[in-house]
């Protein structure tokens, strides 16, 4: 499963890391570039960027962390 989440802050990068464990592929959408950076170089996340747009339709589950 592709899985798109929206913030990587302490909930989202659970999240991320956990579903990244278990095998999905996990892209990571924040507004703050050293997040998505942190989580791409610990393998929380495949990829990154700071526009969800990049990701959504090739997604099959969205999660929105505030």
């Amino acid at each position: 499963m592709k899985v798109l989440i929206v913030g990587l802050g302490l909930m989202g990068g659970a999240y991320a890391l956990r579903l990244k464990d278990k095998g999905h592929t996990v892209y990571g959408v924040d507004i703050n570039e050293n997040s998505i950076k942190f989580a791409k170089d610990n393998n929380y996340i495949d990829e990154g960027s700071t526009n969800p747009m990049d990701y959504i339709e090739k997604s099959d589950l969205i999660i929105l962390d505030n």
